[in-house]
């Protein structure tokens, strides 16, 4: 969603919309993305604990969570200050001239391709987790 209001934003060619998106991605993040990452991390290994599984059991729960950890590093550690960063430049650059002269669009494609690709194992194995859930068994999910 963000990446979305971030490049609906750009094709304004007004900083201040922007800015705006910026500042509601982060609005997002904290209301949505920290909550949901620290309740799914919780959710999962409970999920492990319930069905007796060793952390060290490479199940799809456990390997859900695995992607999940490595998605939340890149996210605080790299995504998040990236952002922040491409917000500041945004907030004093003020036109698109300025903005221009600044490393703002080399900035904003690495947080796309790293906020892609951070995203991509965690979907993947849900998506395969929700097929093997099919194949084993058929009558969890109605024809």
């Amino acid at each position: 969603m963000g990446l979305a209001w971030k490049l609906l934003s750009e094709k304004s060619d007004d900083p201040k919309r922007i800015v705006w998106a910026f500042e509601n991605i982060m609005k997002g993040d904290q209301l949505l993305t920290f909550p949901s990452v620290i309740a799914i991390l919780i959710t999962s290994f409970l999920i492990q604990d319930s069905f007796h599984f060793p952390v060290y059991f490479i199940s799809f729960p456990f390997l859900i969570s695995l992607t999940f950890i490595y998605s939340s590093t890149i996210f605080f550690t790299v995504v998040s200050p990236l952002r922040r960063k491409i917000y500041g430049i945004v907030v004093l650059a003020g036109t698109m001239e300025n903005l221009a002269k600044t490393d703002y669009k080399k900035l904003s494609l690495r947080w796309m391709i790293i906020g892609l690709a951070e995203l991509a194992p965690p979907v993947t194995l849900l998506i395969l987790s929700l097929s093997q859930l099919k194949i084993a068994d058929s009558s969890v999910i109605p024809a």
